[in-house]
């Protein structure tokens, strides 16, 4: 059917605001469930409808043009309205049905928040739950653009658009590998890890800013600090440079629970320095919450000191 100038479909919107959250048409593809080829046909419909394209490809990635920013802008809010809308509908029936999408940072999106949603569907069977993981700035984007209700970061925010609550702790050890020579042991110095060669998380993880700042706070800065022989992206890449011998990490206890059992990895304390963090529960601190994201919240605080 060809389209007049006036239609278009809230799928057309979703798709092109997913294009711009998630940075091309194939992770857009994925993240809608949707097959690329259909991705692009929304979208050029979308763009046909409008008279103006809203992407260009530069080089290996998408960029917004004028007409794209302009758009958007309205894209979220109409999104957003719909949104409202239905939760409304199903608050004033007392349903809990529908989609939830929550966003964690590394260690509570992979370690944590698994489980406490496979529970959380148990009791609500009609609720789907998508959950996306990323570093805590990830999190606190998909909850601005309105693309997450409920996330859970390892750090705590100055942010007046964004709630911030204390969830859970979470203790960061020593982690090396099964050869180590430290693989016997159950502490080390600060001395200790002077000259032994380091891997790292890249900068702005949460679990890096916790253990970074206790350190300093401990006179390992300067001329007296870490050997950082590599620069990881996710604590998965991180755990096997140490297990094949790369160097030692410090990462959190969840982190490590599946290789210490299998003997792959050995985690040990940091004699004399508190290595403890606060995880938190995050959300918008204006928006209107749906009635799934309030039964999940009281599902949380209900397993508040089991997790």
């Amino acid at each position: 059917m060809k389209l007049r100038k006036e239609e278009f479909s809230l799928r057309q919107l979703e798709v092109f605001a997913n294009i711009v959250s998630e940075g091309s048409y194939s992770k857009a593809a994925e993240a809608m469930d949707l097959a690329q080829p259909t991705v692009s046909e929304h979208m050029s419909a979308l763009e046909k409808t409008l008279g103006a394209r809203l992407v260009d490809r530069v080089g290996g990635s998408l960029e917004l043009t004028h007409a794209g920013r302009l758009f958007l802008g309205y894209t979220k809010r109409t999104l957003a309205l719909v949104r409202e809308a239905f939760q409304a509908m199903n608050e004033l029936k007392g349903v809990v049905r529908g989609e939830l999408v929550v966003a964690g940072s590394t260690i509570p999106g992979v370690y944590l928040l698994p489980p406490l949603i496979m529970q959380f569907t148990a009791a609500y069977p009609d609720v789907r739950v998508g959950l996306k993981v990323g570093d805590s700035r990830f999190v606190v984007e998909r909850l601005l653009d309105g693309h997450a209700e409920v996330g859970m970061i390892g750090k705590q925010l100055d942010d007046p658009r964004i709630e911030c609550k204390e969830y859970a702790e979470d203790e960061l050890v020593i982690a090396v590998g099964s050869k180590h020579p430290w693989s016997k042991r159950r502490e080390a110095t600060i001395d200790d890890l002077v000259g032994q060669p380091f891997v790292v998380r890249e900068r702005g993880s949460a679990t890096r800013d916790t253990y970074e700042k206790a350190l300093e706070a401990h006179g390992l800065k300067g001329e007296k600090s870490l050997h950082v022989v590599c620069e990881m992206g996710s604590t998965e890449a991180v755990k096997e440079a140490v297990r094949v011998g790369l160097g030692v990490s410090i990462l959190s206890q969840r982190a490590l629970a599946a290789e210490e059992k299998a003997g792959q990895l050995h985690a040990l304390r940091l004699k004399g320095v508190k290595l403890h963090r606060k995880l938190y529960l995050v959300r918008h601190a204006t928006r209107t919450q749906s009635p799934i994201a309030k039964a999940f919240l009281a599902f949380l605080d209900a397993q508040r000191g089991k997790a």
